[in-house]
């Protein structure tokens, strides 16, 4: 009886190391994502936004476009389905 309770015990603590060995080569994918982005962080005046293009520049829509940020882009025909434009921007309906 002691043999199994070491033997569950061991299968246990390897359980729990390549759990925690998965969860972390998640989060280093995660972050060379953002690493390799080119993400603006300029503050825009209400209506205006900063494209993930490495411009770094405020603009607001032209024409039918909205700005969706998800993906940090402007979206030439208005707003994917189950979203809509309000003030440029993409929002949920």
């Amino acid at each position: 009886m002691k043999i199994s309770t070491v033997v569950t015990a061991a299968l246990v603590a390897v359980a729990c190391l390549l759990q925690s060995t998965a969860a972390e080569s998640e989060v280093s994918v995660h972050l060379r994502v953002h690493v390799e982005k080119d993400v603006c962080y300029v503050q825009c005046p209400s209506g205006q936004y900063c494209q993930n293009d490495g411009q770094k520049k405020c603009r607001g829509p032209q024409g039918k476009e909205c700005f969706n940020p998800a993906t940090g882009f402007f979206l030439p025909n208005g707003c994917d389905s189950g979203f809509k434009c309000s003030n440029g921007k993409c929002v949920g309906k």
